[in-house]
């Protein structure tokens, strides 16, 4: 989770998802120019699941509307990065420790340096597969909060509800792609035969990218899983579930959503 505050008061025009995304990789080519090229080299249009790391919005910012947005310097505003492999994480680490000449650098958005500021949050963890697995518990009720707008494509159109099958099976889809232990690709049948939504406070949100808008869900979901399920079953569905603290949900997570 990484602090930041402006120098100056600026208004942006959209949701600075894309101003994020380039400051983070130009701070990352400071420290680790092959990590930077790695995370940057993506090709365009490349599915969630292509990308092993994730960027939220930037948290705290106000507007008299949804095209404007405000940033001032008496406010401290928030960006959470995560990702899945282990050389992107110790990348990280460096290019925003304040003893490392880079950490000590501004992160400029269109141009707007904003300081880093030190600071602890509860969004901030670290695991390994293994320990994800091992520490799930065999619950058979999983509650999932979306706090930014998340979407998935699917059968060439947005879905905005969170269907077990695409929230489980996109958590299933990253674990798989970066875990050096994989699950079985026989999950997809429990996620959609056996969780169902049980209660969800849901509501549809706009972010605007400047040329164009997605909307996304927020909120909570809660999931209930047919007691037919076996309890090794249940302890991957769950651990997938602690995954997404890491991994994001659906389309676009390095973008701002999910």
């Amino acid at each position: 989770n990484i602090a930041l505050r402006p120098v100056s008061t600026t208004t942006f025009t959209d949701n600075l998802a894309r101003a994020i995304q380039s400051a983070l990789l130009r701070r990352l080519q400071l420290v680790s120019p092959v990590v930077s090229r790695f995370l940057h080299d993506a090709p365009a249009g490349a599915a969630s699941i292509d990308r092993p790391w994730t960027i939220s919005p930037l948290a705290g910012i106000t507007g008299s509307n949804s095209k404007v947005h405000s940033v001032m310097p008496d406010k401290q505003y928030h960006v959470r990065v995560t990702t899945m492999l282990p050389d992107v994480a110790r990348a990280l680490d460096i290019a925003f420790n304040p003893n490392h000449p880079a950490g000590k650098e501004p992160l400029k958005l269109y141009r707007v340096p904003f300081q880093v500021i030190p600071e602890d949050s509860y969004w901030e963890g670290i695991a390994n597969y293994s320990s994800l697995f091992t520490q799930a518990k065999p619950a058979a009720s999983i509650t999932l909060e979306f706090t930014s707008s998340a979407f998935f494509r699917s059968s060439g159109r947005n879905e905005l509800f969170p269907h077990p099958a695409l929230v489980f099976g996109s958590y299933l889809n990253k674990w798989n792609a970066f875990s050096p232990a994989k699950f079985d690709d026989g999950l997809r049948h429990v996620f959609s035969r056996d969780i169902y939504p049980a209660r969800y406070i849901l509501e549809t949100r706009i972010l605007d990218f400047g040329r164009y808008q997605e909307i996304g869900f927020t909120g909570t979901c809660r999931y209930h899983i047919a007691d037919t399920v076996s309890r090794e079953v249940l302890t991957q569905i769950n651990a997938l579930a602690d995954f997404a603290f890491y991994c994001g949900t659906g389309a676009k997570t390095t973008m701002g959503m999910g």
